[in-house]
């Protein structure tokens, strides 16, 4: 199989897996970068809005954004910031203006070009800049600008996508032009992927029933799991067995098998196995694991702040333990904010038409009897503060304010001080 067809095999596979190639390294998605600043002057800066945090000695609100290159910029909120619009209000933004715009081809088409003009906007807004061609075309069928870049063409006097002109002749699509010569080479690579992965599934399926009988010595079973868990085998042994296995023996195997596959899907299901496994032998190896250098331990960090976010304080407290474990100086500010965490807990009632004052650690609640309540509590994460204490050789407890000067003092890389009329 020569290079160009062994390329063809792993894209199909890819795609046969629901993966982007690029996923399959330790990369963080350049989605994560997405938010935009924009300054007074006029000027836009892209990245991750990483938090705002204000200063306690001049008592001014910063913003600080991550640049897909890893640097930090503190910008000031009130000279320099005219918006800050994350990721998400973009897309809200985008619903906005097609609701406006609705059977008007005028202003569909504004808003398509509104598309084209953000940030990575002609892919990252790719499906709804096609959508709002079909609609032009819809309300405007002479529009022969819209139908060009939906890629049709004419044929025998009709509108026909390229693609199907192209078949009709039976030529196949080369990258950007169309080639008789390749049908048999994309069809031996989609053959060959789709063996692939039906091999993986096969194997997988033969080595659980070995593994469940549990007669085979454990070397053996992990040098066939080994085997089986590459980019391919990865993705279905995660999503087929290894989250339901109710056997922590065979979970770990799994672990075992994921921390020697150096991809970004590997690093997300240590993360998983890190914090979700009810078994701790098992989380602790999923951790050790990630701890390896082939992982991004930076990714790994932000993917296990996700947890700061939810209700449950067994998982936050885990995730502040993991992210200690890692010692990447990027989560400061994810740990900062999960010094203490408010979460909403229930509350048995007492008799009917009785009332009860209930305390917890941080809040307080008033309950009526005759059923379950609920109350909100704020909890200290003690895990989060040794974890900063780790990381940063500092100790300030929970004083949140004094970790963000801390922060802003040391390692914010770039200071932005320009002019807010420039």
């Amino acid at each position: 199989m020569n290079s160009f067809h062994s390329m063809l095999v792993c894209l199909t596979c890819f795609a046969l897996l629901n993966l982007e190639p690029k996923t399959a390294f330790s990369e963080e998605p350049t989605s994560v970068f997405n938010d935009t600043v924009i300054l007074r002057s006029g000027s836009e800066l892209h990245g991750k809005v990483e938090a705002e945090i204000k200063d306690e000695t001049d008592g001014r609100l910063y913003v600080i954004l991550r640049t897909s290159s890893g640097g930090l910029l503190k910008l000031d909120k009130a000279r320099l910031v005219e918006k800050v619009r994350l990721a998400d209000e973009l897309d809200a933004e985008f619903e906005r203006r097609l609701t406006i715009a609705a059977d008007d081809p005028k202003l569909l088409w504004e808003v398509y070009e509104w598309c084209d003009a953000q940030v990575i906007g002609a892919s990252r807004f790719k499906p709804q800049m096609d959508l709002v061609l079909n609609q032009i075309i819809e309300t405007d069928p002479t529009d022969d600008r819209a139908r060009y870049k939906l890629d049709y063409v004419q044929m025998d006097g009709k509108w026909v996508l390229r693609p199907q002109k192209y078949a009709a002749h039976g030529y196949i699509k080369d990258g950007t032009s169309w080639a008789p010569k390749l049908q048999e080479y994309i069809s031996e690579a989609s053959n060959t992927s789709r063996q692939l992965v039906g091999e993986r599934k096969s194997a997988l399926s033969r080595w659980v029933k070995e593994a469940r009988k549990n007669r085979a010595p454990k070397a053996q079973l992990e040098a066939e799991l080994f085997a089986i868990c590459d980019e391919v085998g990865l993705p279905i042994i995660l999503d087929l067995e290894a989250k339901s296995e109710k056997n922590p023996a065979l979970r770990l195997m799994y672990v075992e098998a994921f921390g020697r596959v150096p991809t970004f899907r590997a690093n997300q299901a240590l993360c998983y196995f890190a914090i979700e496994d009810p078994d701790a032998a098992v989380r602790e190896r999923a951790l050790t694991l990630l701890c390896q250098p082939h992982f991004d331990h930076a990714a790994s960090a932000r993917l296990m702040s996700g947890y700061f976010g939810t209700n449950d304080s067994a998982r936050i407290r885990r995730a502040a333990f993991a992210i200690g474990e890692l010692n990447s100086i990027e989560a400061v500010l994810p740990l900062v904010g999960a010094l203490a965490t408010k979460h909403t807990i229930a509350i048995t009632g007492n008799e009917p038409g009785r009332m009860q004052t209930s305390f917890g650690t941080g809040g307080a609640g008033l309950t009526t009897g005759g059923g379950p309540q609920s109350q909100d509590v704020v909890l200290q994460n003690e895990p989060s503060r040794i974890a900063l204490k780790k990381i940063t050789g500092q100790d300030f407890g929970y004083d949140e304010a004094a970790w963000q000067k801390w922060y802003l003092e040391n390692y914010t890389l770039y200071n932005v001080r320009v002019r807010a009329d420039e």
